[in-house]
């Protein structure tokens, strides 16, 4: 049903507070507005297409109404946003705003809408009305400051009502028991220079209940470097001395924790997370057994967690400490899984 025209200044004013902006997708801008009242020009004007959501939509202008006196506006479902036609039995839920520039106020203020929360686009049905219509009367008059030397300027909102909605599902795990994981890291100079050309390592993989776990272990970048008796030893440029790593600043072994994605794999229906408690350890060998470690209680999916400076490289290579004997560092991980989180995604 048509709405009636309005031609009082104050429903509209009414409609938009002074600090409630919109967030526009369209401006449109019409100069020379009294050049659309005369005998040959358009019923409809419409705005090239524009984006909102995941749609592509048009804006239209009926200059001449109905009713008479008065400027009406719609818009129009014109595909996808990357402008290829629709789907067979696509429905899209929008609500359609139209703004009108108050160059007095420097603001925008709503003068139109929709009917009803939202319009339903589907089948043959791509177009719709938003209501009131505008009095050309209410427009023009130079006290209320929309029209500037015969220009305009609309405001186009177009929000896309999106009707999937998300389900979180919480799974407790009962007498959870941590899995202790220990690898021996042999031929740790060899390895060390491989880390310098493929930036990272990991160990094997080992399981934590129904999880893939993997540590990943990082060392500094250089461009090339040479390992010699303890303490270490770089060439942080070819032709450079050898320089120790205790008289460098931030040469950090770091440690990180993975789980295979196979396990948590995210998809445009479900995704995964689980909250676990690690343990980090890099052993001492000697009787002192003054391990180093770091713990922490995280919800992760795909992200990796650790210590980006987990031991400096001068205190992991020190011979008194014992960290590193025979050429050798021991990592071992303490992991229990608490919980999980499963999100699902439903229309």
């Amino acid at each position: 049903m048509a709405s009636s025209p309005i031609d009082d200044p104050a429903p509209y004013e009414a409609r938009t507070q002074a600090g409630d902006q919109p967030n526009l997708n369209l401006t449109y801008k019409i100069e020379s507005l009294s050049l659309l009242y005369t005998n040959n020009s358009p019923e409809v004007i419409s705005s090239l297409t524009f984006a909102a959501g995941d749609y592509a939509w048009k804006f239209l202008v009926f200059p001449k109404g109905p009713p008479q006196d008065h400027m009406t506006f719609g818009l129009v479902l014109d595909g996808t946003r990357d402008y290829s036609i629709l789907p067979v039995g696509s429905k899209v839920d929008a609500k359609f705003n139209v703004y009108l520039y108050n160059h007095i106020k420097g603001n925008f203020i709503k003068v139109a809408e929709n009917q009803g929360s939202s319009i339903r686009f589907e089948g043959q049905k791509l177009k719709t009305r938003a209501s009131p219509s505008l009095s050309l009367g209410y427009l023009s008059n130079p006290s209320h400051g929309y029209l500037l030397c015969d220009e305009c300027i609309f405001g186009v909102e177009v929000l896309v009502c999106d009707d999937t909605y998300q389900c979180d599902c919480l799974s407790t795990i009962k007498g959870a028991v941590p899995v202790t994981f220990t690898w021996k890291m042999n031929h740790f100079k060899a390895k060390f220079l491989k880390l310098q050309k493929e930036r990272v390592g990991k160990t094997p993989t080992f399981k934590v209940g129904d999880y893939d776990g993997v540590i990943m272990y990082f060392a500094p970048e250089y461009r090339s470097g040479t390992l010699e008796d303890c303490p270490v030893r770089l060439i942080t440029n070819p032709g450079s001395s050898p320089k120790s790593i205790s008289e460098t600043e931030d040469r950090f072994f770091s440690l990180y924790i993975f789980f295979s994605p196979k396990c948590l794999e995210e998809s445009d229906q479900c995704s995964k997370h689980i909250n676990v408690k690690v343990v980090l350890r890099i052993k001492d060998q000697s009787t002192r057994e003054e391990h180093i470690q770091r713990e922490a209680t995280r919800w992760i999916g795909k992200e990796m967690l650790g210590w980006p400076k987990f031991i400096e490289l001068s205190l992991l290579t020190d011979p008194n400490k014992g960290y590193l004997v025979d050429d050798k560092i021991i990592i071992e991980a303490e992991v229990v899984v608490l919980a999980s989180i499963k999100r699902s995604y439903r229309n």
